[in-house]
């Protein structure tokens, strides 16, 4: 039933298209009815040669595709898609920026300066941090040297003093 419909369905058409396209069109109609399964018959084509068609056709629609797809041309109109979209999406964002805007809203541009100046102040902050922790610390080793100094001296001069008593 469905084959019948989708049959009658291309007469239709092929009674409305120019007179032109009718061979063209007979011939791919009568190779898709003499295909495997296109009128119940599938005497028409061994199961292995249908397979090695298929395999060869694949093959060779594989390797046009390759080629085609490697080519300058091709590689040319994808850049160019690729930078339209890339411009489209920019001024998309700009577009809705200047909405926000006009809105008296906050943009995401906005928020994410916002962020960025934060960010750089939390780390001039912690950079002085670090250097106030270097500077610390060498003040306490200084101050530890003096102590050893100085305690090194009290013994000295109290084992000197002793022996003048």
């Amino acid at each position: 039933m469905i084959r019948r419909s989708f049959h009658i369905g291309w007469e239709r058409i092929m009674e409305t298209t120019t007179p032109d396209y009718l061979p063209f069109m007979r011939m791919w109609m009568d190779m898709f009815s003499k295909m495997p399964g296109g009128n119940g018959s599938a005497e028409t084509f061994p199961t292995d040669a249908a397979r090695q068609m298929r395999d060869n056709y694949l093959q060779s629609l594989s390797r046009q595709s390759e080629e085609f797809m490697r080519s300058p041309q091709f590689l040319d109109m994808m850049k160019q898609s690729t930078d339209a979209a890339i411009a489209f999406r920019q001024q998309v964002n700009e577009m809705l920026v200047r909405t926000h805007h006009a809105l008296g809203g906050v943009a995401k541009p906005d928020v994410d300066g916002l962020l960025m100046a934060v960010r750089r102040c939390e780390t001039r902050v912690l950079d002085k941090l670090d250097e106030l922790s270097a500077r610390i610390e060498t003040l306490e080793k200084a101050q530890q040297t003096n102590r050893g100094k100085t305690s090194r001296k009290t013994k000295r001069t109290g084992a000197s003093e002793g022996d003048n008593s």
